[in-house]
């Protein structure tokens, strides 16, 4: 998928939920979202009886737990196909390629919009990556 095709999968979203807060979109989707202690991963897709979960690691700073989010529900509506459970991790914010940076760029599309980029020019990319819990390392996908 590429990067056009994300941005209006993110912004059909948007209208519809009428947020970018990936929490309240994911309830509205019905999706249950757990914090657990998950060592070195970040979160996690999947679903048990037909309810999909997203897993978010507890432990991790708080300021991420929305871009966790953000990326786990960029894989459920990207990849519902792609059978089996891919964990998120430090390496994730590095992957250039295939499914992790389809999910990295959906979540930087809804948390970092370009209306937000344009109210604040006198601000760099990398502090406004910072208000919105995007980790610097994925800068350059806006």
């Amino acid at each position: 998928m590429n990067h056009a095709q994300i941005k209006k999968t993110v912004n059909d979203l948007v209208i519809r939920y009428q947020t970018r807060d990936p929490f309240r979109i994911a309830c509205a989707l019905q999706y249950q979202i757990l914090f657990e202690h998950l060592g070195r991963v970040y979160g996690y897709f999947s679903c048990f009886n037909r309810t999909p979960l997203i897993h978010i690691n507890r432990d991790i700073d708080e300021s991420l737990w929305p871009f966790v989010c953000a990326h786990e529900l960029g894989h459920s509506l990207l990849h519902a196909h792609t059978a089996g459970t891919h964990a998120f991790n430090d390496n994730s914010f590095l992957m250039n390629a295939g499914i992790e940076r389809e999910a990295n760029q959906f979540a930087v599309e809804l948390l970092l919009h370009d209306e937000f980029l344009e109210d604040h020019p006198d601000m760099g990319i990398y502090n406004l990556c910072h208000l919105v819990g995007i980790p610097k390392e994925l800068a350059w996908m806006k």
